[in-house]
């Protein structure tokens, strides 16, 4: 009876270490039985495999291989002596003609360097001749002081900027700043000035030339319909639509600012400085400042 029991306990022990994946086998009992030989691992998953039935065909084909990212071919390079000309911004490479245009946007204008003789240097490429408005923007700001105009300067020697005939009304050593604002609507005109005299009303023109030690060297006003008489005195001429009149009382701090538009443009190389006289009416130069404004 204890041989039973004992051989009974054995043959538990061996159905549980050999266990069947969630499905206990039927050990067999009795005084005489003897304990079922553990299966092999192979057989064993091959009658699990059986009992939950084929396994789907995805799991038989094998992984498809990642796809690889189109390549592109390198350019061709450059037969020897070709010129390769940069890819222009905003414009899609190979777009037919407009491939070879620049793009067109703001054209600032550059305060260009006095030569020698106080001419101003070459326009910047980009410019555009007369007549012919503007494509873009552009913008001049010129600031500087006054200076009293050298004494013994000889010949051909070089002046400042800006020069003051009028100290009591301009003194040396005064601020001034004059911006100019072309676009195809037409042309805008600043002048800002500090360290004036207070309470002063002065008025301003832009003239033909440039500031010289004699005042007649800035010519006449710039008109943009030229009268054929000089100095112009015509009302036809000489009126606030066809010359650039700037006028301003400075205020306790010797500062004033005046602006003025018109729908035109210079012509190039023609307007030249900004004059102030002593007064709001045709009185004499107080004042010069050298310009080298931009025309279309």
């Amino acid at each position: 009876m204890v041989s039973g029991r004992v051989a009974g306990a054995v043959a538990a022990a061996v159905l549980a270490a050999a266990g069947t994946s969630g499905r206990a086998a039927a050990a067999p009992t009795g005084p005489d039985a003897r304990p079922e030989p553990p299966r092999a691992v192979a057989e064993r998953e091959a009658g699990d495999a059986s009992a939950r039935g084929p396994l789907p065909a995805s799991y038989l084909r094998p992984a498809a291989p990642p796809a690889r990212p189109a390549l592109r071919p390198l350019p061709r390079p450059a037969a020897k002596g070709a010129t390769v000309r940069p890819a222009v911004q905003g414009v899609r490479a190979g777009a037919g003609p407009a491939d070879a245009e620049p793009v067109t946007g703001v054209v600032p204008l550059r305060d260009p360097a006095l030569t020698g003789t106080g001419d101003p240097a070459p326009a910047a490429p980009g410019t555009t001749s007369a007549g012919e408005r503007p494509a873009g923007t552009h913008q001049l700001v010129i600031g500087t002081r006054f200076a009293p105009v050298p004494q013994g300067l000889a010949p051909g020697g070089s002046l400042p900027r800006a020069l003051t005939y009028r100290p009591a009304l301009v003194p040396a050593g005064a601020g001034v700043q004059v911006e100019q604002h072309t676009d195809e609507d037409g042309t805008r005109v600043t002048l800002r000035a500090t360290g004036l005299r207070a309470g002063h009303s002065y008025r301003a023109h832009v003239h033909t030339g440039l500031c010289g030690a004699d005042p007649a060297a800035a010519g006449g006003h710039y008109q943009h319909a030229k009268d054929s008489v000089t100095p112009s005195t015509d009302p036809a001429y000489a009126n606030d639509r066809n010359e650039i009149r700037l006028s301003f009382t400075a205020g306790t701090g010797g500062e004033g600012t005046a602006t003025v538009t018109h729908p035109w443009g210079f012509r190039p190389g023609e307007a030249r400085s900004v004059v102030l006289h002593e007064g709001t009416g045709m009185g004499e130069p107080a004042a010069c400042v050298s310009v080298p404004f931009r025309g279309w």
